[in-house]
């Protein structure tokens, strides 16, 4: 089903637009004079244009053009190869502004970047682009990178010509691309789309019509309807999965809304990004223009998504990372709050567990570690105050695995752990990671995890193949990696704040010393997904209501009066954002859902408090209200007298905010990390995983969720002595037939 995310526009996108308007009065623009525009053009060529020199650039003779190969600067080849397509409207050459792109494409994927220069309209009409455009792509394959870790990326007539490109190879019984983005994708040189005329006047970048786009010229004698020429008018069929960018205001908006419903309707797995007030080729806006950023932060993470993709060393050989320059971090939107809240009871971190088949050895997990925190420099960092807000400094002290203590989820605090925001652990056959919630959520966390698991399995002799579902050391970790993707999503026009009730607590005896409990049980995914499917819920629904149901009868069904004005109970739910807004992110993206009901009768439920759950889960998971709640969450930071206000100050604020606010919102909170993906190869060394959440002074009890093959591990983190919730809750699969494995951590011996 095609997924269609709209994105208002910003205050810079829309000052962006009346700047392009504005350029319009030039007179060589006005006119539309090809040779004094192509006379601005030829004098952006490459000799003013200068690569980085982390990268290296070489022109290479492909039949009848010149292309331009971009890759790490030792000329090693990536694990896969993008193509990228300019625009120009078939007349203009390859120039800087799209070296530009093709750097972006770079350092966004990680793979060699091939940009051909193919030959121009009028001189060389259709079909001349389309024939350098494969040549250039069966150079690729020549080059020995297969199809399937080929990405074509076009913008304009370069968007077109990606999609005719992949129906000439269908003809051709070629390999096809594993994906294809466009950026305000020119795909009907007949000019037919709606947007003609409904967009007219609005798409600064044509004035009043579409006459700059001249298609004629590259048309020559060919039908506009042609496919290859049009590819509009060509079929879908076996495309791979589908990007596509496109302006709110463009004339050839339904360029893109067209192909986006034909080649959904064939079957093919298609995204589309419309950018409200967005003019034609913005994307060429870059890091200028809000807009621009987050279209390429999204290719970034829809490529990473399919590919995997790494990156080529550098001129010495080694893999370059932001630590070779000591680099620093902001905070990321979500981190903010942490370290103003956090205490050694507060604790605010995640633990993420992994039982392998055999005990681990210390100096060899060390080993592994040291080698895969070089790959993750955004975890090689400790928290430094700053004069308006704290933010990650690189860490040059020695990083030391410890045997796994008893205190589960303890504070990572900067002044322990030699500044580290996370430690890792070991006993026996267990691999534990523990990490402070400004450093990443449990998406980013898992990724490190698994990276280093791949080395310590390998060091000891275990053939792993990485499978595109690890980041390897060799890789380079790429821009996308340290984005604040809450920051790229923000929808100014859609940051509505919703007045939230203070929420019922789980009431019990505190466990003394910072001591906390943990009941896990590990049940069969499979019947636990039949379960869940049976009552047509997710797993998480499932669970959700379960819960509350449980808190319900042990905490106030049998209370002697129950209270008309009860306060609710409320289960929150971290959904991982990623699944809704491209983004290759390793920090904080995550938002809450919430599942909340006053439970003031004596006879509730659980099938009633299920439904109920399904209904808020669907409301509350729709994209433009995860943006709503992403968004307000931004919002607050860009607060003009925040923002200029010291970080002494803002300490307090947020302190005595939270306390009022925050500390009072939700009940527990239950993360379900899903399925840990790993590559079959690795399968026989793991037995099993978990995950846990710190439980504190008000969520006295949380839960953690997380699977591997068919089991389905739920852990309960507990900051009270009372265990009755955790046993009603695995009552409840006991008397369906299913087995539940319960294991403790015993808190009660080491008080």
């Amino acid at each position: 089903m095609m997924k269609e995310i709209t994105i208002a526009a910003t205050r810079r996108g829309n000052l962006a637009r009346r700047i392009v308007r504005l350029g319009q009065t030039i007179p060589a623009i006005r006119r539309r004079d090809r040779v004094a525009l192509g006379r601005i053009y030829r004098s952006t060529l490459s000799e003013r244009f200068s690569y980085p020199r982390r990268v290296e650039a070489v022109w290479i003779d492909v039949g009848k053009n010149r292309v331009e190969v971009l890759r790490g600067s030792s000329g090693a080849v990536a694990s896969g190869a993008a193509l990228h397509l300019h625009g120009g409207a078939f007349i203009y050459p390859y120039n800087d502004t799209y070296r530009r792109a093709a750097l972006e494409i770079f350092d966004r994927t990680g793979m060699t970047v091939y940009s051909p220069d193919y030959r121009i309209a009028p001189a060389h009409p259709y079909p001349a682009a389309l024939d350098d455009t494969v040549a250039t792509y069966r150079r690729i394959l020549a080059d020995g990178v297969p199809g399937n870790r080929i990405a074509v990326i076009g913008d304009s007539a370069g968007g077109g010509l990606s999609l005719s490109l992949v129906m000439r190879l269908r003809e051709l019984s070629l390999p096809l691309p594993g994906a294809i983005v466009t950026f305000s994708a020119w795909t009907d040189l007949a000019m037919t789309g709606s947007s003609i005329q409904t967009n007219a006047g609005r798409d600064p970048m044509f004035g009043e019509g579409s006459e700059p786009l001249h298609p004629e010229r590259y048309a020559g004698s060919t039908s506009f309807s042609n496919p290859l020429v049009s590819p509009k008018y060509g079929t879908y069929e076996r495309f791979p999965p589908l990007l596509m960018h496109v302006g709110g205001f463009e004339i050839i908006l339904s360029d893109t809304l067209d192909v986006a419903a034909k080649a959904d309707a064939a079957g093919v797995d298609v995204t589309v990004m419309r950018y409200e007030g967005m003019f034609h080729g913005f994307q060429l806006g870059f890091g200028l223009v809000p807009e621009a950023k987050q279209a390429w932060s999204a290719t970034g993470g829809f490529i990473k998504t399919i590919f995997g993709a790494e990156s080529a060393p550098d001129s010495k050989g080694t893999t370059r990372t932001m630590t070779d320059t000591k680099e620093w971090f902001r905070l990321d939107n979500a981190a903010k709050i942490f370290p103003a809240i956090s205490t050694k009871k507060e604790t605010n971190t995640f633990r993420i567990q992994i039982a392998l088949t055999e005990p681990i050895d210390p100096e060899g997990l060390q080993k592994a570690v040291d080698a895969a925190i070089e790959r993750y420099p955004l975890f090689k960092v400790r928290l430094k105050n700053g004069f308006f807000w704290k933010y990650l400094d690189y860490n040059d002290a020695p990083f030391t695995v410890q045997p796994l203590p008893h205190i589960v989820c303890g504070s990572l605090l900067p002044k322990e752990h030699n500044g580290y925001l996370f430690q890792i652990y070991y006993r026996g056959p267990l691999f534990v990671l523990e990490m402070f919630h400004s450093l990443a959520d449990g998406s980013g966390a898992i990724m490190f995890v698994k990276t280093i698991l791949y080395e310590y399995l390998t060091s000891i002799g275990k053939k792993i193949t990485p499978d595109n579902l690890i980041l390897t050391r060799d890789s380079k970790p790429t821009k996308a990696e340290y984005e604040d993707s809450q920051a790229t999503y923000y929808d100014p026009k859609n940051h509505a704040h919703v007045k939230e009730d203070k929420a019922f607590f789980v009431k019990g005896t505190p466990i003394p010393n910072d001591y906390i409990g943990l009941i896990a049980g590990t049940i069969s995914t499979e019947k636990m997904l039949s379960l869940a499917r049976s009552r047509q819920a997710t797993a998480t629904e499932y669970l959700a209501a379960l819960m509350m149901h449980v808190i319900y009868v042990t905490q106030i069904q049998y209370r002697e009066h129950l209270k008309e004005n009860q306060k609710p109970v409320k289960i929150f739910v971290p959904v991982n954002l990623r699944r809704h807004f491209p983004s290759q992110t390793l920090r904080n993206f995550s938002i809450f859902a919430k599942s909340d009901m006053r439970m003031n009768r004596s006879d509730i439920t659980f099938d009633e408090i299920l439904e109920l759950v399904k209904k808020q889960f669907a409301a509350g998971m729709t994209k433009s209200e995860l943006q709503r709640k992403m968004s307000e969450n931004y919002h607050f930071e860009k607060n003009v007298f925040l923002r200029a206000t010291p970080y002494f100050i803002k300490l307090y604020a947020l302190k005595i905010g939270y306390a009022i606010m925050g500390l009072s919102l939700n009940t527990l909170s239950m993360s379900n990390m899903g399925k840990f993906e790993i590559p079959v190869s690795m399968e026989p060394y793991i037995d099993n995983v978990a995950c846990a959440v710190y439980s504190g002074k008000y969520n006295t009890l949380n839960i953690g969720i997380m699977s591997i093959g068919d089991k389905f591990k739920i852990t309960f983190t507990r900051s009270i002595l009372e265990t009755n919730a955790e046993r009603e809750f695995f009552r409840h699969f006991t008397a369906r037939g299913i087995d539940v494995e319960v294991e403790s951590n015993f808190v009660e011996e080491y008080l």
